[in-house]
């Protein structure tokens, strides 16, 4: 895929409050994004009341499609252009899938008047390259041994309209892909401009290429290396274009527990494919989830997302590294059988060096987990990561996408997925280290009448959408999860723990110190209340005391040789802590209003105190009273 690199726009970020029902629906510090003419937002976008207890934005609804949009494992539902969010999702009020906008303001995503697909079973895999945005769109079938025909897969290409903040269908469009119901369809585009696409079909793995610009593509064909013959009807395949001028292709074979790679130049002539490199291999090393990226600065890198079929202690979800210099595949070890993973997805933080990988827990749908590493060290923190996505009375959200591009503090981090029970999409957004949020008011209101027409139907709507960001009313209470974690070792002095899963202090040699830092945003002034809570995980006569420190540390670099010292007194002491009970301190003092603020956790005596650090499941809070 050609390289993106928009003009990104500036951000701030504020807490947002809508009222609906009466009741005021508070979420998490986002961005807000500059105002740009915007279209109308469908009536499912109305915001919903948070639970106690989620973690994420909910909303909206799905229902009429069938099975899950947010689906299939390699495929990529949303992307990032113009400053802005965008995402391919069902529309309640039309049944079609419609070309969306994310609002940071309201945490809502906003229907646009482009319509994409009218089949309530079909799956989607999209793809903005930086001058247009490519959508394919295929029916869903589960497993594909014996495809059924008639059911066209369809490219679609869209050029967009900065002044409007919209996207147009260019002329031609959409051109048939395939004629198969299958159960992922992915593409990517190679140097040359071409589109490749790759899927399952009667059980092998097919390829189709197109001309320049996705006009119209080449009859589809086997590909044409070892292995992809008669693979599983539970197999898929991914495609992904890497060191700027090759294309590669990813494939489970269930059949001998093999995860397969083959890949060619751009300029090699049509049916020219290498080898095929085997990327995993063992017993049960084998099943359909795969998940591609990029790391287009380290000489054409590759990461693989993937899941075994493995069970108990043994390696259930993985990531794959391809060194580009000799072809070879190295493993890190994400989750175990015993934390239930499935359906794993990577994004890269370019800017910052550093994976951040995605997973389902349990298999049949619960909550999304994340865990992260630097891409220089990739090592994962053991158990099931930071739940990022959660409905606290739904446990069944599952099948997250995120974008093919590579991310960073100006774009930030999304990840969609849905709930299949309550038929919502849920949304996490991660500003990676985005600047502290000043208090902010806002109010836009947009009405207007659209006809959009494709090559199947015509939609016609009105619509009125309002949405007002403010500031929390006095007495609401906010609770904040870190934004960065870690604790410092004395006999390690330049070794880094940020990705570990608990937080440590301790006095005698090996000396332990823990660092926490917080974006606070939504008050009018200093709180009238601020407690800092910690998950115990090994309790201590006495753990020490709270001291506010600096904020200019990161997590994945910071060490004990260059960890800021504490800044002013002793906030509060920790005292005796009881195993497998939360701790409340109060950091009031510390809180001076809207901000970024950091908290150095240490102690004089050697009876150890360790707590949850954010990659666990117990993260730490900071609960805020306005």
């Amino acid at each position: 895929m050609k390289q993106n690199k928009p003009v990104l726009r500036s951000r701030r970020l504020a807490l947002v409050v809508s009222f609906v029902a009466g009741a005021f629906v508070v979420a998490a510090c986002q961005p807000v994004l500059p105002a740009v003419p915007r279209s109308p937002a469908s009536a499912s976008t109305a915001a919903l009341v948070a639970q106690p207890g989620d973690i994420g934005w909910e909303g909206p609804a799905f229902t009429g499609s069938s099975g899950a949009p947010s689906g299939s494992k390699p495929e990529s539902k949303i992307w990032f252009n113009d400053g802005m969010w965008w995402a391919d999702m069902w529309d309640t009020t039309t049944n079609d899938f419609y070309i969306h906008r994310l609002d940071l303001n309201t945490q809502q995503w906003v229907r646009t008047p482009t319509q994409l697909d009218d089949r309530s079973n079909s799956r989607s895999d999209a793809m903005w390259d930086g001058t247009h945005l490519y959508v394919a769109s295929h029916v869903f079938a589960e497993g594909s041994s014996a495809t059924a025909t008639g059911y066209p897969a369809e490219l679609r290409r869209f050029s967009y309209v900065q002044s409007t903040g919209t996207y147009t269908l260019d002329a031609g469009f959409p051109v048939g892909i395939n004629d198969a119901r299958t159960e992922s369809l992915v593409i990517e585009e190679d140097s040359v401009g071409r589109i490749w696409a790759t899927w399952m079909q009667n059980a092998v793995i097919m390829v189709s290429v197109s001309a320049v610009g996705g006009t119209s593509f080449s009859a589809p064909t086997v590909l044409p290396v070892g292995s992809t013959g008669h693979v599983n009807s539970d197999d898929l395949s991914s495609v992904l274009a890497f060191s700027g001028n090759q294309i590669g292709v990813m494939w489970s074979n269930q059949n001998d527990q093999k995860m397969y790679f083959s890949h060619r130049l751009d300029s090699d002539p049509e049916g020219t494919w290498s080898a095929p490199e085997i990327a995993y291999g063992g017993n049960n090393s084998a099943d359909d989830h795969i998940n591609l990226k990029n790391v287009a600065d380290q000489g054409g890198r590759i990461l693989a997302a993937i899941k075994t079929s493995e069970t108990g202690s043994s390696p259930l979800v993985v990531l794959l590294d391809r060194d580009p210099g000799t072809g070879t595949w190295t493993n890190h070890v994400f989750g175990l059988g015993t934390d239930n993973h499935t359906r794993p997805i990577v994004v890269v933080d370019r800017a910052q060096s550093v994976v951040h990988m995605f997973a389902t827990s349990s298999q049949s749908g619960g909550s999304i987990y994340e865990k992260t590493a630097p891409l220089a060290n990739i090592s994962f923190p053991t158990g099931k990561g930071t739940p990022v996505l959660t409905d606290a009375s739904s446990a069944d959200i599952n099948n997250a996408t995120s974008t093919k591009q590579a991310v960073d503090g100006n774009s930030g981090l999304v990840v969609l997925a849905t709930n299949d029970t309550t038929r919502q999409y849920w949304t996490h957004y991660d500003p990676l280290g985005g600047p502290p949020p000043p208090t902010t008011t806002s109010t836009s209101t947009s009405t207007s009448t659209t006809s959009t027409s494709t090559s199947t139907s015509t939609t016609s709507s009105t619509s009125t959408s309002t949405s007002t960001s403010t500031t929390l009313p006095q007495g609401a209470t906010q609770t904040f999860v870190p934004t960065a974690d870690a604790q410092v070792k004395s006999t390690s002095p330049t070794r880094n723990y940020g990705a570990g899963v608990t937080l440590r202090t301790r006095g005698a040699s090996p000396s332990y110190a823990s660092y926490l830092r917080f974006n606070v945003a939504g008050l009018t002034g200093a709180p009238t209340s601020a407690k800092l809570r910690l998950f115990i995980t090994d309790a201590s006569k006495d753990a020490g005391v709270v001291r506010a420190t600096g904020t200019g540390w990161s997590e994945l670099l910071i060490n004990w040789n260059n960890a800021p010292l504490a800044a002013g007194p002793d906030l509060a002491s920790l005292g005796k802590t009881v195993l497998g009970q939360w701790v409340e301190i109060d950091v009031t003092a510390a809180l001076t209003g809207n901000g970024t603020f950091a908290f150095q956790l240490s102690q004089l005596g050697t009876d150890s105190n360790i707590s949850a650090s954010r990659e666990s499941a117990t993260p730490p809070q900071l609960v805020v009273v306005s």
